[in-house]
């Protein structure tokens, strides 16, 4: 009986350190709000970008054929910095399925500027996001997302 458990136990350890390691994934897709969307104002927004999405990264946020780049993300979230430079997304919850990290996170903030057609007037809105991530060899290569922008301009624009 000790010889099958022994044989048992040493399975799980080989399987176990066969596959791959998640956590430094999860880093990654931690690093995409804390370290690039919730820093909209960082002249670094691009050698983040770098570390943390492929090159051929791309984000998907309706059925268009239109996808974000690394590139034209950073140029968003630096013209978002302008308008909203306090934005904020802060992980609630993450759910991991192999390679997949689903995430719900909190949007806030306070715009400065006319933001989805709403005069600034000092509200601030906190919306929820929804992403859909796909992380291979430490960088996210696909994103889905959606986020509650009517919720925000609800937000912004009652009295």
């Amino acid at each position: 009986m000790n010889k099958l458990i022994a044989i048992g136990v040493a399975a799980l350890i080989t399987s176990a350190m066969a596959m791959p390691s998640f956590a430094d994934d999860r880093k990654t897709v931690e690093r995409f709000y804390t370290d690039l969307f919730s820093q909209p104002t960082s002249t670094e927004l691009g050698a983040v970008a770098a570390e943390v999405l492929a090159a051929d990264w791309k984000s998907y946020g309706d059925y268009s054929d239109f996808a974000a780049t690394p590139d034209s993300l950073v140029q968003m979230l630096s013209g978002m910095g302008n308008i909203v430079p306090d934005l904020k997304l802060e992980i609630v919850e993450v759910l991991q399925d192999g390679d997949q990290y689903i995430v719900r996170s909190r949007m806030t903030g306070t715009p400065v500027a006319e933001f989805l057609g709403v005069t600034p007037t000092g509200k601030s809105f906190t919306i929820m996001t929804i992403d859909i991530h796909r992380v291979s060899e430490g960088k996210i290569v696909e994103s889905y997302h959606v986020e509650d922008m009517a919720g925000a301009i609800r937000q912004l624009s009652t009295e």
